[in-house]
C-alpha cells in the first residue's frame, strides 16, 4: 500500500494534509510505545513465571489481584495497538481511493471520524459475540431447553437478590451455568476497554464531540460500576462450604454481563450508522462513479443509514438501556438492599460472609446505576429528536415523490386532453371537406372526375380514421 503521509508526498505543504499526516503519526507513536510497553510487561511476567505459578497453586489472593491487573494492562495494551492499526490502514485506504490527485473529497474531521467508527464497529462486534457466546453456553447450550425456560433463567439473573433469600437457593442452578472463567476473562476486558477509552478522551486523542463532558462522566462511572460488580463477586460470599454455595453477591456479575452484552449490540448499530452517514456525503460522481450508479449508491446507503439507526440501533437503546436497565436497578432498590439490609440485623456477618461496608458499597453500586440512566436519558432526548429528524426527511421524502408523480399525471392528462382537441378539430375539417366534396361531384358530368374525387374522399376518411 502507497504510504501517502510519508516526508516525501508532494502534498506535504497543503495544512489538509499536515493534519492528516499527524493525526497519522500520533497513532504510529501509540503503537510503537505500545509494543514497547507490551514487551517490558512479558518482560516481567517471564522474570516472575515461578512465583506466579507458586502462588496460583496456593490461592494466594493478593496475587489473584495482581494476574488480573496484568490482564487488565495487558489488554489495555492491545486495544491501543490494535486500534492504531486499524485506523491508519483505514486512513491510507480510504485516503488513496478518495483523494486521488489531492481533490480533497471529505473534510478532515469527517475522514478522521470515520477511520475511528471502523474500529469501534469492529470491536462492538467482537465483543457483542463474546457477550452472545456466554450467554448461549450459559443458557441455551443445555439439553431439551426451550424458550420460555431460558427467559424464566433470565428472569432470576435480572432480579438481584441476597444470598441467604429464598430465591438464592432456587436461582443457584442456573447461575451456576456461567463459566466463571471465560466471565472473569470478558469482565476484564470490558474493564480494560473503558479504561483505554478514558484515557483517549482525557488526552484529547479522539475527537472532540458535543458531549464530551458527559462522556467522561459515563466512562467513570462505568469503569467504577464494572470493577465493583467484579469485585463483588470475587469471594462468593455465603457459601457454608466447598460443595454447598449461594450465589447471591455473585448474582451482580450476571447482571453486568447481560447489561454490557445489551449496551454493545446498541453500540454496535451505533457505529454502523455513523459509518454509513459519513459515506453518503462522499461525492461518488468525482470518484469516477457514473452519475446514475452515484445516485443509487447514495440512495441505497442512505436508506441502510435511516434502517440501522431506526431498527436496529433506537430498538435496542430502549430495550437494552431503560427497559431492562431500570427493571435491575427498580430490583436492587426493592428487594437486594431491603434484604442485605434485614439479613444484617437477623445474623452476625459471620455467618452471612459480608457486613455492613459491603451493604453500603453496593448501595453505592446501585446509587451509580442511576447516575448513569440519568446520563442515558439526556441522551434519549438528543436520539429522540434524530429520530424526528430522520422521520420527517422520509416524509418530506415520500411528499415529494407524491407531487412529482401528480405532476407527471397533470402532463399527461393535458397532453391527452391536447391530443384529443387537436383530433377532434382534424375530423371536423376532414368532415367539412368531405361534405365539400360530396356536394361538388353531384355538379360535375363528368363520372372520372366523380371516381377521383370520391376516392379522395375516402382517402380523407381513412386519414381522420387515423
Amino acid at each position: 500500500m502507497r504510504n501517502a503521509f510519508s516526508a516525501k508526498n508532494e502534498f506535504i505543504a497543503d495544512p489538509y494534509f499536515k493534519d492528516l499526516k499527524t493525526y497519522h503519526d500520533l497513532n504510529s507513536k501509540i503503537l510503537r510505545w505500545s509494543s514497547f510497553t507490551l514487551l517490558l510487561l512479558f518482560g516481567f511476567v517471564y522474570h516472575t513465571k515461578l512465583d506466579f505459578a507458586t502462588n496460583t497453586i496456593n490461592k494466594s489472593v493478593f496475587l489473584l489481584w495482581v494476574i488480573d491487573l496484568f490482564i487488565v494492562m495487558l489488554f489495555t495494551l492491545l486495544h491501543l495497538i490494535i486500534r492504531a492499526l486499524i485506523i491508519n490502514i483505514s486512513l491510507l485506504s480510504i485516503y488513496n481511493i478518495i483523494n486521488k490527485n489531492d481533490d480533497k473529497v471529505i473534510k478532515y474531521k469527517k475522514l478522521k471520524s470515520l477511520v475511528e467508527q471502523i474500529y469501534y464497529f469492529i470491536y462492538f462486534t467482537i465483543m457483542t459475540l463474546f457477550g452472545y457466546f456466554i450467554f448461549y453456553q450459559s443458557f441455551i447450550a443445555k439439553k431439551n431447553s426451550t424458550l420460555e425456560g431460558v427467559w424464566g433463567e433470565v428472569k432470576k439473573i435480572f432480579v438481584p437478590h441476597s444470598i441467604n433469600s429464598s430465591l438464592a437457593e432456587h436461582s443457584r442452578i442456573s447461575l451456576a451455568n456461567y463459566n466463571s472463567t471465560v466471565l472473569n476473562l470478558y469482565y476484564l476486558v470490558q474493564i480494560s476497554a473503558y479504561l483505554y477509552q478514558l484515557i483517549y478522551i482525557l488526552l484529547n486523542l479522539e475527537t472532540k464531540r458535543k458531549d464530551h463532558t458527559q462522556m467522561i462522566v459515563h466512562h467513570v462511572v462505568t469503569l467504577i460500576l464494572t470493577v465493583g460488580s467484579y469485585t463483588c463477586s470475587l469471594n462468593n460470599f455465603g457459601f457454608k462450604n466447598k460443595n454447598d454455595m449461594f450465589y447471591g453477591i455473585e448474582n451482580l456479575k450476571y447482571v453486568g454481563h447481560l447489561i454490557m452484552m445489551t449496551t454493545d449490540t446498541t453500540d454496535l448499530f451505533l457505529s454502523l450508522s455513523k459509518i454509513m452517514n459519513y459515506l453518503v456525503v462522499l461525492p461518488f460522481n468525482e470518484l469516477s462513479f457514473k452519475e446514475k450508479t452515484s445516485k443509487m449508491a447514495k440512495k441505497v446507503i442512505s436508506n441502510m443509514c435511516d434502517g440501522v439507526f431506526l431498527l436496529g440501533f433506537v430498538v435496542s437503546w430502549v430495550l437494552g438501556r431503560h427497559l431492562f436497565y431500570n427493571v435491575v436497578v427498580y430490583n436492587c432498590f426493592k428487594k437486594l438492599i431491603p434484604n442485605m439490609h434485614s439479613e444484617l440485623n437477623e445474623k452476625s456477618s459471620e455467618v452471612l460472609g459480608y457486613g455492613n461496608k459491603h451493604l453500603i458499597w453496593v448501595t453505592a453500586l446501585i446509587t451509580l446505576l442511576l447516575c448513569l440512566q440519568s446520563l442515558q436519558i439526556i441522551w434519549f432526548v438528543v436520539i429522540m429528536k434524530l429520530v424526528i429528524r430522520v422521520v420527517n426527511k422520509k416524509i418530506r421524502s415520500l411528499q415529494k415523490k407524491a407531487v412529482e408523480y401528480d405532476i407527471v399525471d397533470s402532463r399527461s392528462d393535458d397532453e391527452d386532453d391536447a391530443s384529443e382537441e387537436k383530433t377532434m378539430h382534424k375530423n371536423i375539417k376532414i368532415s367539412n371537406s368531405t361534405e365539400s366534396l360530396l356536394s361538388y361531384k353531384k355538379k360535375l358530368p363528368n363520372n372520372n372526375i366523380y371516381i377521383s374525387i370520391n376516392e379522395s374522399a375516402d382517402t380523407l376518411s381513412n386519414e381522420s380514421c387515423k
